[in-house]
């Protein structure tokens, strides 16, 4: 049976989520105010108790988009090495499955599988990261009321800003 997380590792791991929960907004502060370190990470703090519910749904969103590309990788990754997967629907579920160890799944795959599996991965670490920084710049500007301030001539008659 294993050991039990020592104290302090609790402890730190806690100090650690409540960190990044409060200051996840720091570069997007950075980016829309045009502030320095201290002040984004000051107003990213600020942001998120002023808008704590919000902030909230905005994590659990987070969860929920990544929990869905990871049962969709999940789905595609079993698609695409099915053949190689098929010796483990035929052992007896108790027994031999539970004794399956990680390198007795890496030699049914072998290095072929092990690149799909880096692959699909990979996709979903992009996809993710493309949904979240869009979603966070998309979610700070419309909750923290950050107004653009457009620079150069404004064309009445075409609409547009100029920047000479």
């Amino acid at each position: 049976m294993p050991e039990p997380p020592q104290p302090w590792l609790r402890s730190s791991s806690g100090v650690i989520l409540s960190i990044a929960f409060f200051t996840f907004f720091y570069d997007t502060v950075a980016v829309f105010e045009e502030t320095g370190v201290f002040e984004s990470i000051r107003r990213s703090i600020e942001f998120v108790m002023n808008n704590l519910g919000s902030v909230l749904v905005f994590y659990l969103t987070n969860i929920v988009v990544f929990a869905v590309l990871g049962f969709l990788a999940l789905f595609a990754w079993t698609a695409l090495l099915l053949e190689k997967l098929e010796p483990l629907t035929t052992m007896s579920p108790p027994d031999e499955l539970q004794a399956v160890m990680p390198e007795d799944l890496l030699a049914l795959i072998g290095t072929e599988g092990i690149w799909i599996t880096a692959i699909v991965y990979a996709v979903v670490i992009v996809l993710f990261s493309v949904f979240l920084y869009a979603y966070k710049a998309s979610f700070f500007r419309n909750h923290a009321g950050v107004s653009q301030m457009q620079q150069g001539e404004y064309d009445e008659k075409g609409g547009r800003w100029y920047k000479y």
